[in-house]
């Protein structure tokens, strides 16, 4: 979809077209049997959407207004869709799922149409995730940013910092500016737990170059690094976290730096020699 879509909106259309002539299936593992349904955020500098899938080829799609915050989980989380499949609708009602006696419900519907509206709220990783935005957005004069971001994606407690059996193999903090393009910022931590490892400036520049030179840092091994250090990690957290802040806030001000990472990448590496 990246690459075949300049803006959200037509994400949403390459995603829903890919649906429609292909479909979705098989196991999320290796050896697996278990499934899930999907759900994924499209965003541009103008506007974004959230696009679910469910069953073989079923999706929907509901914008977020300007203004309005929204998070997702690894589930069904749209209740009053702005577009959908074509078919949807008879599809449901032939099958039970939807009566038509009122606006569709696509997380009821999608469910076999049997739950009360009470049972269909946020659970899990997704009612913390909206906790945290309920808490941290629109607070008097705050403005929602790096660190409000970052806070959340280390929420260990609630899963959405998952570690142990199921683990988080990344995390990604982009903030898109107005107008278009002008101070686009992006952190990856290049560790698989953001509770321990540091955030660091990444800039993706024209014609998709990322540095100064054509060696690629090495954040695969700054990757194994980190799985080997053990309690080495909660040691260097101090140094992590004022270096973490000193490569946000020179961000902020500097705007993105097509060498930072790179050095990023190469300093923390030296904590761990």
């Amino acid at each position: 979809v990246l690459e075949r879509a300049a803006t959200a909106k037509e994400a949403v259309e390459v995603a829903a077209g890919l649906m429609e002539k292909f479909g979705q299936g098989g196991p999320c593992e290796e050896g697996g049997s278990w499934c899930y349904e999907n759900s994924f955020l499209f965003i541009d500098h103008n506007e974004a959407w959230v696009f679910e899938t469910a069953g073989v080829s079923w999706w929907a799609a509901e914008r977020v207004p300007k203004g309005k915050y929204r998070n997702i989980s690894n589930g069904l989380s749209i209740r009053k869709p702005d577009l959908t499949h074509a078919g949807l609708l008879e599809a449901a009602k032939s099958k039970g799922w939807f009566k038509g006696e009122s606006e569709l419900d696509w997380k009821q519907t999608m469910l076999g149409g049997g739950y009360a509206s009470d049972d269909l709220e946020p659970d899990g990783r997704e009612a913390a995730g909206l906790a945290w935005l309920q808490k941290l957005c629109g607070k008097g004069d705050s403005v929602f940013g790096f660190s409000e971001m970052a806070t959340i994606l280390r929420d260990k407690r609630s899963g959405i910092c998952m570690t142990g059996g199921f683990q988080s193999t990344g995390s990604q903090i982009s903030l898109l500016s107005q107008p278009e393009g002008a101070g686009d910022l992006h952190w990856f931590t290049t560790n698989s737990d953001p509770s321990v490892g540091c955030y660091k400036p990444f800039a993706f520049g024209p014609g998709g170059a990322v540095g100064a030179t054509d060696a690629a840092p090495p954040t695969k091994e700054l990757w194994e690094t980190y799985n080997k250090a053990g309690r080495k990690v909660g040691a260097l957290q101090e140094k992590l976290r004022a270096r973490e802040a000193e490569l946000c806030a020179q961000a902020l001000k500097d705007g993105s730096n097509p060498d930072a990472f790179d050095a990023a990448v190469a300093h923390e590496m030296s904590l761990f020699a």
